[in-house]
């Protein structure tokens, strides 16, 4: 009768499956700080600057002043919330980001066609994130087989 070497069978010893923030090459976890900082200084700009518009000709000035506020702080948290859901490794990170990129170049496409080239204005920031994007793409299949740091106790 042989004795078994150890208690555990073969698939304990098997590594499991890849923590997600290991699938980001370095450039892309640069990257992802670079998101992060970036739409943490934009709000910091939309909540500490007032709105250069002459509120003396609107009927409604404070409302059109927090629609203002509101209207520019939406995107700076949709920013900030791409980077961090990539760097807290959840599971819909990447989805969220390609659904913000299809949402954001349709809407560029949309306004270019509706109200000419004046309007491309819209996609300034567009040329930031598209490396982001092109990077985290071919990642998406990976990245929702992988587990997260939390749930590897790192």
């Amino acid at each position: 009768m042989t004795q078994p070497s150890s208690i555990f069978d073969e698939s304990f010893e098997q590594a499991g499956p890849r923590r997600r923030r290991d699938l980001l090459p370095n450039w892309l976890k640069l990257y992802t700080w670079i998101i992060i900082c970036f739409s943490i200084i934009s709000f910091l700009y939309v909540a500490f600057t007032k709105p250069d518009v002459d509120f003396s000709k609107i009927p409604h000035p404070e409302i059109y002043r927090t629609a203002v506020i509101i209207g520019k702080a939406i995107p700076a948290s949709l920013f900030f919330l791409m980077g961090l859901l990539v760097w807290m490794e959840s599971r819909g990170a990447i989805r969220l980001n390609l659904i913000v990129a299809a949402i954001w170049l349709s809407a560029i496409l949309l306004l270019v066609l509706t109200g000419g080239l004046d309007n491309l204005i819209f996609g300034i920031y567009l040329p930031l994130f598209l490396p982001y994007w092109i990077g985290l793409y071919p990642l998406r299949q990976q990245w929702i087989a992988a587990v997260s740091g939390r749930a590897t106790g790192q």
